[in-house]
Parts: C-alpha cells; sequence; structure tokens
C-alpha cells in the first residue's frame, strides 16, 4: 500500500494538460483524484489512456475507487479489485478514512513471487 500522504493524487478540476505531464514524469498509468472540496478526500481515479483519448479539457471520466479495508486479506482485495475491473482502490481504517491506495500489481506481487 501507498500511504495517502505519500500517493500521486490530483484535484478535481486539475487540468488536463498538468495531469498528463504528472502521469508522464511519474509514469503511472492511473491517479487518484481527491475533492476540490475537502481536501484528501478521494472521488475517484482517472486513467491516464482515457485523458489522452478524450477531446475535452477536464478529468473524465472519474471513475469510482473500490474500497478496501486494512485489515483485509491480500486475496480477498485482489478479487475485489478484479471482480470489479479495477486497477487501484483506496484502503481504509476503521473509521472509514482513507490511509491509502493499493494497486492490484502490488496485492499480485506477493503472490507471485518465487514462482517458477
Amino acid at each position: 500500500m501507498t500511504p495517502a500522504p505519500r500517493a500521486l493524487t490530483v484535484r478535481e478540476g486539475t487540468p488536463k494538460d498538468e495531469v498528463l505531464r504528472l502521469a508522464r514524469r511519474h509514469q503511472v498509468p492511473f491517479i487518484p483524484v481527491t475533492s476540490a472540496n475537502s481536501p484528501g478526500q478521494p472521488v475517484g481515479y482517472v486513467r491516464v489512456v482515457d485523458l489522452l483519448l478524450s477531446e475535452r479539457s477536464t478529468l473524465s471520466p472519474i471513475r469510482p475507487l473500490v474500497k478496501v479495508q486494512e485489515n483485509e486479506p491480500h486475496i480477498t482485495a485482489l478479487v475485489q479489485l478484479q471482480g470489479s475491473n479495477a486497477p487501484l482502490a483506496k484502503v481504509v481504517d476503521a473509521a472509514e478514512r482513507t490511509i491509502g491506495y493499493i494497486t492490484a500489481a502490488q496485492l499480485r506481487a506477493p503472490l507471485l513471487k518465487g514462482g517458477n
């Protein structure tokens, strides 16, 4: 998991060109989007490919984030992400506060480690 304070995020309303620049610089295929009104509160994520294909200058579509509990077993979280066809989830604590983000790739890595 990437802790929320260390995660690359953008706020709603960030110009598309700026988001694409950040994605290129950090070499990421998707970026969580936080609320313009409630800083740090995630509202979803954008896929870089969607931004590249869109003629709009806004961040769209903003896709919903899957929610994973912090104590969720890896395999359960991975099944949840794959079942939702989502590459990214927000990790929440018992009080439903977002504490970080996790990708399907991060969840698969321990399962595939050491396999032949």
